[in-house]
């Protein structure tokens, strides 16, 4: 559900890799982007200001977040999931 978001705020940082990676799969960022647009998770979710809160805190805590290519910072998180809404 986060992947198009997700995408954005990784491909400057990973662009060369991310576009090896897409051509692997035989096709384009932009081909991944369409892909994306099919599945089904067209609806907007209702998050609230608590529930947003609370779980940019648990992804920052996230052992996940040691592996991160990048540096994501709590606003860049925030906005990912205000995005949703």
């Amino acid at each position: 559900m986060v992947m198009r978001q997700v995408l954005e705020l990784y491909y400057p940082a990973l662009e060369a890799e991310l576009n090896a990676l897409f051509r692997a799969l035989g096709g384009s960022r932009k081909d991944f982007e369409a892909w994306l647009g099919e599945l089904p998770f067209g609806r907007k979710l209702e998050l609230d200001d608590a529930f947003i809160k609370k779980s940019v805190g648990e992804v920052l805590a996230s052992r996940n977040m040691a592996n991160n290519p990048i540096e994501v910072s709590a606003d860049q998180i925030r906005d990912i999931y205000r995005g949703l809404k």
